[in-house]
């Protein structure tokens, strides 16, 4: 959504400051879910590539390391972003939208992608980093690779305290691909705030 697109601010005596933070803080959001497909798609352009993708070691441990930074930024800029969405709704608008605003976050919560990625972060702080395959793949011109990351379904299902929609889609598929799950949420994120954006613009000033 184009910064352009959004509503000016209230002209009013309303508190301005999370109206501000969201616009800034929906901005870094689509820089952390570059940022973490680029490390996803990184060693189809890595020198290393077998080093990363085949060979456990100081590399493939970086790699890794930098995987789950990248998703530890992606989780907690999306938590940022409700938690401002739910500052402002409760500073400027009526019970009305605040409950269907409720809907709307909790619908987000309770889908696959949310699951998987927050159960994913809570995984690798709270258990160990579970087993990862890597697929490499060659196109037509024999310069072009992509690589494709999966996850052990087997290997998260050891560790407990999995959400209803996630532990079910992990009992059905045996690889999960991250950078698909990523893409996903990140199209979820951006419909709440696309709704966000325009249901907030079309408000009334006694905001019900």
């Amino acid at each position: 959504m184009s910064i352009d697109s959004w509503p000016a601010e209230p002209a009013d005596d309303r508190d301005k400051r999370p109206w501000v933070y969201l616009r800034l803080i929906h901005e870094g959001l689509q820089i952390d879910a570059t940022e973490l497909r680029d490390v996803i798609q990184r060693p189809s352009n890595d020198a290393n590539l077998r080093s990363v993708v085949f060979e456990p070691g100081p590399q493939q441990e970086e790699y890794f390391g930098e995987l789950y930074v990248r998703l530890h930024n992606y989780v907690a800029v999306v938590a940022t972003l409700i938690a401002v969405s739910r500052i402002y709704v409760r500073k400027n608008t009526g019970a009305a939208f605040r409950a269907l605003q409720q809907e709307r976050v909790a619908a987000l919560g309770e889908s696959v992608p949310a699951q998987i990625l927050q159960g994913l972060r809570n995984y690798v702080v709270h258990y160990n980093v579970p087993y990862m395959e890597m697929t490499v793949e060659q196109s037509v011109s024999p310069y072009q690779m992509s690589s494709i990351l999966h996850i052990s379904s087997k290997s998260l299902l050891d560790c407990r305290g999995w959400k209803p929609a996630a532990e079910r889609y992990l009992q059905e598929v045996p690889m999960v691909n991250l950078g698909r799950i990523v893409d996903d949420y990140t199209d979820l994120v951006n419909e709440y705030y696309s709704w966000f954006w325009a249901a907030v613009g079309n408000l009334d000033k006694d905001g019900s």
